[in-house]
């Protein structure tokens, strides 16, 4: 009984992770990286190189709205039991 009351919890706190999470990963590739995302920005950023900035942050954009996507698919599964409010 307890388990599937929480879901709609877990669900909510993972959607924050999520974001969290991307932030973390960026901010520790642009500081230390060699390679990835946070790496690109930093390359796009030091060559003034406009065009892979924005492919960067729109790639960035369209991988969070990916992972909300599919957490929020996994959610509607898991809490097929609830009533709508």
């Amino acid at each position: 009984v307890y388990i599937p009351s929480v879901a709609a919890w877990v669900f909510s706190s993972l959607r924050l992770a999520v974001g969290f999470a991307f932030t973390g990963a960026l901010v520790g590739e642009v500081m230390a990286g060699n390679r990835g995302l946070g790496y690109l920005m930093n390359l796009a950023l030091n060559s003034q190189n406009a065009d892979l900035m924005m492919a960067t942050v729109i790639l960035i954009m369209a991988m969070i709205i990916a992972v909300f996507a599919l957490v929020g698919r996994v959610e509607a599964w898991a809490t097929a039991w609830k009533r709508p409010a």
